[in-house]
């Protein structure tokens, strides 16, 4: 099972809780209109009791899917990240993520999505993980293409780990 918090060089990735709806919901209020063309549940998006909401429906799934929220060494809440449609017959997964717009460019995606990828091979065996994002999310290409990750058709990419 994947850890409930992962500890990387500059961030923190701990579970998904209902007690950090309020910081999630500053975030995604600060980065609306960064986030709108790429996250197509912005238009959903209703304040905090979104942010809520989301957490009560991610809880009960943990161990089909694992959501974090990403603090910063400090505990800054920067943003969210999950591994999502866990299919363990071939053990394969899907890693997401965003962030709050002053935090994006630092590496924290990436830190992220490396943090996620290792915990998945470690904890669950997995043996390829996917990311997709639109093909014109630059940044996002960036971070699948720093992560290790190969595109296989625009937008679509994947990375094939291997145990140590």
């Amino acid at each position: 099972m994947i850890p409930e918090k992962i500890i990387g060089t500059r961030i923190s990735l701990l579970r998904n809780s209902i007690h950090h709806a309020e910081l999630a919901s500053e975030a995604i209020d600060e980065s609306i209109q960064e986030l709108a063309p790429w996250q197509p549940w912005v238009e959903k998006y209703q304040g905090i009791s979104s942010c809520l909401a989301y957490s009560n429906w991610v809880e009960p799934q943990w161990g089909s899917r694992f959501d974090f929220q990403i603090f910063d060494q400090e505990g800054k809440f920067l943003g969210q990240a999950d591994l999502e449609n866990y299919r363990p017959e071939t053990q394969q997964i899907e890693v997401g993520y965003w962030l709050r717009t002053s935090e994006t460019g630092k590496g924290y995606a990436t830190e992220t999505v490396l943090l996620l990828c290792q915990a998945a091979l470690e904890h669950l065996g997995i043996q390829t993980v996917r990311l997709s994002c639109d093909p014109n999310n630059e940044k996002s290409r960036r971070v699948a293409f720093r992560s290790g990750f190969s595109e296989i058709t625009p937008g679509d990419f994947v990375k094939n780990l291997r145990a140590p």
